[in-house]
């Protein structure tokens, strides 16, 4: 179960979307599916920070409460820094979601 108060982070799921423009050329935007509490994880997250092995990159994991319209395709915005969604691992039955991301540079 998570607790109320460890989510203690305010978090932005956000969604791809393409559109045309008037020359008909493809863009790229993103719109907000949700905004959702979240609790950074450091510890719990050692085996999958070792398994992507050492570089420059920036790799996080964050829990929140179950969603099940959240996906791989999506990004996440925490305190104004932009994470690609690489992995939804899901806690339990439905209980929560653990995001593992990788910051978007």
């Amino acid at each position: 179960m998570i607790k109320a108060t460890e989510l203690d982070r305010i978090a932005t799921i956000e969604g791809e979307l393409t559109s045309q423009d008037e020359y008909g050329t493809p863009t790229t935007t993103w719109a907000p599916i949700a905004t959702v509490r979240a609790q950074r994880l450091d510890n719990s997250a050692n085996d999958f920070l070792r398994a992507d092995g050492e570089g420059t990159e920036n790799l996080a994991v964050f829990k929140v409460r179950y969603r099940s319209d959240v996906s791989t395709k999506d990004r996440l915005t925490v305190n104004g820094i932009v994470y690609d969604i690489t992995a939804v691992v899901e806690m339990g039955r439905k209980r929560g979601l653990e995001l593992r991301c990788r910051e978007r540079t």
